[in-house]
């Protein structure tokens, strides 16, 4: 079975969640004109973007336009492998200000499942 992932971004004035197919190899978010998933610029003080990668199943992010990944430490991160369960924020490096919420999971949503299944549980 094939794992599909799922990224999700909000803030408090937006939630989208996008699912990561496994055969896409590549895919651009931001308020930049090129993004494949553009945003409202109006929903952000600066312009940025990132782009996720998909390398032989192993979904890497990868930072451009002045932002940063923030995991909560002291550490600004520009590139980041993704595993399932990863939180963090998104950042603009001049100002710290948070752009986004980042969250990295298995989709387990996505396979059709059999709701009109009968158990037969013994008694006794």
């Amino acid at each position: 079975m094939e794992k599909r992932h799922k990224l999700i971004i909000y803030n408090r004035l937006m939630y989208k969640e996008i699912d990561l197919l496994a055969e896409c190899k590549q895919i651009s978010i931001g308020t930049d004109y090129d993004n494949e998933i553009r945003l409202k610029k109006d929903w952000f003080f600066y312009d940025f973007s990132f782009q996720l990668m998909n390398q032989d199943g192993q979904w890497e992010i990868y930072c451009r336009n002045g932002s940063y990944i923030d995991l909560g430490d002291i550490r600004r991160l520009l590139t980041m492998a993704l595993s399932h369960g990863d939180v963090f924020s998104l950042n603009h490096q001049d100002s710290d200000y948070e752009l986004l919420r980042v969250a990295f999971q298995i989709d387990f949503d996505y396979e059709d499942k059999k709701y009109n299944c009968i158990l037969q549980i013994p008694v006794g």
